[in-house]
Order: structure tokens, then sequence, then C-alpha cells
């Protein structure tokens, strides 16, 4: 008994944050051309900048908000140039320190653990998406090893991201990759202050917004992110290549239609979702092989694919395909999956260890050890339930969700069986 979503799902949360980054980048560009436009510019922009602002608190994302404020601040009350970037840099830092105690605690905790990655390979790191491909191991690792850590067992969750791109880029690439990131920003830096314009300044403030979201937030998973870094240092060294200025409208293109190339896989994969969601037919199987091919580096998709060639049935094939990519994600749901998959294939013992290995990657979870006790219920093991139904009973709640309700509800009604 158990209710399994699909990774397919994170569009809608991926959708809200980059929004939320994409109006905060934004933001300095609108206040440019408030500063330096017509009047009617000047009345436009000043209504766009307010919708801004109103769009990015309803997103409810702490840092765009931080962000936004800061710029907004040091336009209309005159902070000093030279304070912009340590008020926004000091505002984010205490603002996001002060709020959400627990989820500040568990970014503490995966901070932990990612230096610990670090210190593993620290010279050259663990390679391109190391840290999606084994931090959840290691976070399993971690609660194997230390059972009775309770407090951080309650904060564990499903997490591919270190929150921090300068940690992420440690961990994947070393020191090394770090310092080679830190000599371009010095530089970048460097540019700015030594031949500042006004154009400079614009392209060094999206920088700034940019940074302060490394700083928390994963903002280097979105397509616009990158159109923005090119279009910020193409504004701080535009006396430099303004004589190639020739060339920006076909980067511009090249860039675009790879951006809506892609989107329309995107598109493509979603009417796949969309069209399965009651009934699974061969032709939504053909249409996932043919996406296959030019999706098969995402491993949402990948997650997905194996999920709907569980639905259908063809349980060699989804775990194939489970195992390709959990070699590129480790992760809590697909070790669910993996385990649902064995278990179909009546491969109980390989799906106990699946089972048990998303338990310790999530401890505060219910639907792991609910999995495991459905596979001794199976095989008529009384015992290995009575022990399971103690566990889960005795288990604390972490958030009395709709879902995790049901799990316990469902090991109350069968713990009355064995009386």
């Amino acid at each position: 008994m158990r209710v399994k979503g699909c990774v397919g799902d994170e569009f809608d949360c991926y959708s809200v944050s980059e929004a939320a980054l994409c109006i905060t980048t934004c933001i300095p560009a609108c206040i440019f051309i408030r500063q330096y436009g017509h009047r009617k510019l000047k009345v436009i922009c000043t209504i766009i900048l307010f919708l801004f602002c109103l769009a990015v608190t309803i997103a409810c994302s702490r840092i765009a908000i931080i962000t936004t404020t800061a710029f907004v601040v040091s336009y209309y009350f005159n902070v000093s140039k030279k304070f912009k970037l340590f008020f926004v840099i000091l505002v984010a830092a205490i603002i996001v320190c002060m709020l959400k105690t627990d989820s500040n605690l568990g970014r503490i905790f995966i901070l932990h653990l990612s230096v610990r990655m670090i210190c593993e390979h620290p010279w050259i790191g663990w390679g391109q998406n190391g840290f999606e491909a084994n931090y959840m191991n290691k976070q399993a690792e971690y609660f194997l090893s230390h059972p009775t850590d309770y407090e951080h067992a309650m904060l564990a969750d499903n997490i591919h991201h270190p929150l921090n791109e300068f940690v992420l880029i440690a961990v994947n690439y070393g020191i090394l990759g770090l310092l080679i990131c830190v000599v371009i920003l010095v530089a970048i830096c460097t540019r700015f202050f030594r031949h500042p314009t006004e154009h400079g300044r614009l392209g060094f403030e999206i920088l700034i917004c940019l940074f302060a979201f490394s700083m928390v937030s994963y903002p280097f998973y979105y397509y616009f992110t990158w159109i923005s870094v090119v279009f910020a240092i193409c504004l701080l060294y535009y006396d430099t290549i303004r004589k190639t200025i020739h060339l920006v409208p076909f980067i511009a293109l090249y860039l675009t239609h790879n951006y809506v190339n892609y989107n329309k896989q995107l598109v493509e994969w979603r009417a796949a979702m969309d069209s399965c969601q009651y009934i699974i037919t061969s032709k939504t199987i053909e249409k996932y092989q043919r996406l296959y091919l030019s999706l098969k580096g995402d491993v949402r998709f990948l997650y997905n694919y194996a999920y709907e060639l569980y639905m259908y049935g063809k349980y060699e094939e989804a775990l194939n395909v489970a195992t390709e990519c959990n070699k590129k994600r480790a992760d809590y749901d697909l070790c669910l999956l993996i385990g649902d998959i064995h278990l179909a294939s009546e491969r109980h013992v390989q799906a106990i260890d699946a089972y048990t290995h998303a338990h310790y990657m999530c401890p505060n979870r219910f639907a792991p050890l609910c999995a495991i006790y459905e596979v001794y219920k199976n095989e008529g093991n009384k015992e290995k339930c009575k022990e399971l139904i103690r566990t889960i009973l005795d288990k604390p709640i972490k958030v009395k969700t709709q879902e995790t309700m049901d799990y316990v509800n469902y090991i109350q009604s069968e713990q009355m069986k064995f009386h």
C-alpha cells in the first residue's frame, strides 16, 4: 500500500523557482531603464517593478525577496555604489540564517556531508554530476552508521543539490575547480572596478543577483541563468567586444534555438505523461522510446520512463532504465521504484535491499518500512511483520500529511490482525 509520484512532477516546483529567479534577475534592468529612460518609460518601468515585487512575494522565495528588497532600497534610498554588494550579501545572510530554523539545520547537515565528500576527493572531485550520483548514498551510509542521530534523521530529505553552487563545484570538480571559479569571479570584479561604466554596472548587478541565488539555491540548473550570465558579461566587456558585436545575434539565435528545442521535447514528455494518467498503452511506451534518444541524459525523464515501463509490466526493461538512472542520480524515490520492480519480478531479497537503502536515505519516511512489511506479509513471515509493525508505530511523525497518516492507519489496521 503505497502512493508513488513521478519525478516529472518536479516541473511544477522548478517552474516557480525559475520564475522567481527570472523576475529577480530582470529587476536591475528594469531599474536601469527607469533611471535612464524617458518619462513614459519611467512610468512603465515603475509599474513593472511593482508587479515584479508582487510576483516575487507571491512566489515565497526568500532569497528572491531579499535580493529584490536590497536592489530597490539601494536605488530609492541612495545607498552608495560600493556598499551595494555588501548590503545585498549581508542582508541575505542575516535573513536566511534567522528564518526557518529547521530548514537551516538541514542545510548545515547537507553542508557537513558535502564537506566529507570533498575530503574524500579533494583535488579533482567526484566528476561531472558527482554530487547527484553519490550524495544520497552517502546520506544512507551516515544514518546506517549513526542510527541514534534522530535530530538529523527527522530533517533528512531527498537531496540532489547542496543548495550552494560553489559547494557543488567543489564536490564535482574539487578544490582546483573551485579555485578556477574564484579566479574568474575575481577577474570579473576587477574588470568592473577598474573600468566602471553604466552598462558594466547593470551587468555587474545581474551577476550579484545570480551570486546571491548561488549561495542558497541552484540557479545554474536553469537555462535562463546561462543566458543571463552571457548577457551580463557582454555588458561588462562591452567596450572590448563591440568590435565583434555582429556575432552577438548569431550567439543569441543559437542559444534561443537550443532552449526552444529542449522545451519542445519537455512539452512532448509532459503530453506523454498526461496521456498515461489513467491507462498506459503501447503508443505511450513508443513515445517514451522516441524521446529517450534525446532525453536520456535527463534523470527525471529516465525515472519517469522506468516508472511507466514498470506500470506497463515490462519489468526487465524498467529495471535497465532505472539502473541507468541510478548511475546518474542516487535517489530515494528511485530506490523505492527499483524495489517495486524487484518485488513484481518476485526477487524479494533484492526488493528488501532496495527498500532498506531507501529507508536509510530518508529515515523519517514511512513508505520504505511499509514496503518491507508488504514483502514479509506476502512471504507469511509473521515475526518480521510484528517487528516492523512495532517499529513503524513507534516511529515519530515529521509532518502529518495525508500520505503519512494513510501509512500509519494501514499499519494500525494490520496490527489488529495479529491480536
